[in-house]
């Protein structure tokens, strides 16, 4: 319980402040004392658990999970300590997080108002549904008059609504069966197929997966690690699972003699400019740098596609909400004024 009163964005700006004061000439015990006192009482105990862990000598990464972060952030730190610069694995960990919040964040609050407007709509219509519509039906058929085409459709929605909603909720719960027996006990690579069938996001998982490959590859080779050496500590961390078999699987590509962008680019996960900045970078003897510009480009084109999606949540749910708002009032408003029409 008390995890949960620590908010995803302050943990983000714990890892920022981490990297900051480790960058300045702190300690890693120093600056997690120095930033507990900022913190809540919860909070505090938390951090006191995490510097005792380290204490009794286990890894940043590992004694992280009693802060309860995400397996990305993690794998992030994981690999900053092998490559020897624990504050920018902090910042850059940090950063990550503090991406991922932002976003929810944004989504939270552009989809808090139309989610309101489908409640109050959804009351409208079972109220009409079954009080209005009722009475109008028996004064037109008192008055042998055919209610208007788009009252009929409308009432037609309305009575099929149900059937609709109980189907949503049944595929949903047929979806979650779906992951919890079978999705999640796939191996991470027929995961990874399952979903790169589903056009909409096999691009951008393409562009997740090729960033963050990049990136600690970028990192390690930084560190002075060969590309056989980087592929083992993929193939070593426990975190994303995914990325330690590909590792495993890019080192016996690599054993069997075949050149690294050749291997990458038959792996079909990633995207294929990383094959041409690959092969760039080898030949300018400049992989790290090269690798380090364009995980930083790709970051930037994940940042502007995911702010156009986020953007156009709201106005696209004020849109249909409009719609059927306008179309619940022409369809009680029409037969009303199609009543005084036949009644002058």
């Amino acid at each position: 319980m008390r995890r949960k009163k620590w908010k995803g964005k302050d943990k983000a700006a714990y890892l920022l402040k981490l990297g900051q004061l480790i960058e300045q000439g702190y300690t890693l015990p120093e600056s997690i004392t120095f930033l507990t006192y900022e913190q809540t009482e919860e909070v505090q105990l938390l951090c006191k658990e995490w510097m005792n862990s380290i204490a009794d000598g286990s890894s940043v990464h590992e004694s992280l999970r009693l802060l309860d972060y995400p397996e990305d952030v993690l794998a992030f730190l994981y690999f900053s300590e092998h490559y020897g610069s624990l504050e920018e694995g902090f910042k850059g960990a940090g950063r990550l997080y503090s991406k991922k919040e932002e976003i929810k964040e944004k989504v939270r609050i552009l989809s808090r108002y139309p989610i309101l407007l489908i409640w109050i709509l959804s009351l409208l219509c079972i109220m009409m549904v079954h009080y209005l519509f009722p009475q109008f039906n028996l004064l037109f058929s008192s008055m042998d008059m055919e209610f208007p085409l788009i009252t009929r459709v409308m009432i037609k929605i309305m009575e099929l609504a149900p059937l609709a909603a109980g189907i949503f909720v049944l595929t949903l719960f047929i979806s979650f069966l779906y992951y919890m027996k079978v999705f999640r006990r796939l191996s991470p690579h027929t995961q990874m197929e399952k979903v790169y069938r589903i056009p909409v996001l096999s691009h951008f998982f393409r562009m997740i997966i090729t960033y963050y490959f990049s990136s600690q590859l970028s990192s390690l080779l930084k560190g002075g690690l060969t590309i056989h050496d980087a592929l083992t500590v993929f193939e070593r961390q426990d975190h994303l699972f995914f990325f330690q078999e590909e590792g495993k699987q890019l080192k016996e590509k690599l054993k069997e003699g075949i050149e690294f962008p050749k291997v990458i680019d038959e792996r079909g996960w990633f995207l294929k400019d990383l094959v041409f900045v690959i092969h760039h970078g080898q030949t300018s003897g400049k992989l790290a740098e090269d690798l380090y510009f364009y995980q930083q480009r790709l970051m930037g084109i994940i940042e502007s596609l995911m702010k156009k999606w986020v953007m156009a949540l709201q106005p696209s749910l004020f849109l249909i909400v409009g719609a059927l708002v306008l179309a619940l009032f022409l369809s009680i408003f029409l037969p009303i004024f199609q009543l005084m029409t036949s009644l002058g």
